[in-house]
């Protein structure tokens, strides 16, 4: 598996070659707190049919990992521009989803230089009053698990029995709470 290797962090990542040219441009896909890099497998292989797509695990997701279990907007921020720098990537399209929309806008504000393009599909959606409420119950009610029912009942969501659900509840489950609570805390 490649790895990106600064002194304290693993950050896991893919790139994903297009199949009938090699003067492509670059997308790179950022996932939500709650998911990983295989967020965005099923539209991979019909995106590199045209471009190159990187997808990585931001830190403490997926197969990534951190030494220090340091996680703040400005790592995940720095993380992106050091994969990009050592893939030397010198333009790219950022595509963000909820959290990793919010890395997308911040790191184009602050790199503009090295985007192309801002794509966002939506940015998070809990209102500050909302994630303090979710705080609030991981803290006093959930016994430090993550309170998944309260995080989708305060969502709003009506039904949780789509399978794409089912699969983001089971991920939420075996994520390990201080992840989640500290990627809330830095947004």
């Amino acid at each position: 598996m490649p790895f990106l290797h600064t002194a304290t962090e693993k950050i896991y990542y893919e790139v994903h070659s297009p199949a009938f040219t090699d003067q492509t441009d670059t997308i790179v896909m950022i996932h939500s707190v709650i998911t990983d890099h295989t967020l965005f497998d099923s539209i991979t292989a019909e995106l590199t049919q045209h471009y190159s797509v990187i997808q990585y695990d931001l830190r403490e997701t997926g197969n990534s990992a951190s030494a220090t279990g340091e996680i703040s907007f400005e790592a995940h921020i720095e993380d992106l521009f050091h994969l990009l720098h050592t893939l030397h990537i010198k333009k790219c399209y950022l595509v963000g989803v909820g959290f990793g929309g919010h890395i997308a806008v911040e790191f184009a504000a602050r790199y503009e230089f090295l985007v192309e393009g801002l794509i966002l599909l939506s940015l998070p959606f809990y209102s500050d009053s909302t994630t303090q409420k979710i705080k609030r119950y991981y803290n006093e009610e959930s016994k430090n698990k993550i309170p998944v029912e309260k995080i989708f009942e305060l969502g709003g969501l009506e039904s949780i029995e789509h399978a794409n659900i089912q699969q983001l509840i089971k991920r939420l489950k075996k994520m390990d709470p201080n992840v989640l609570v500290k990627n809330q805390s830095t947004g």
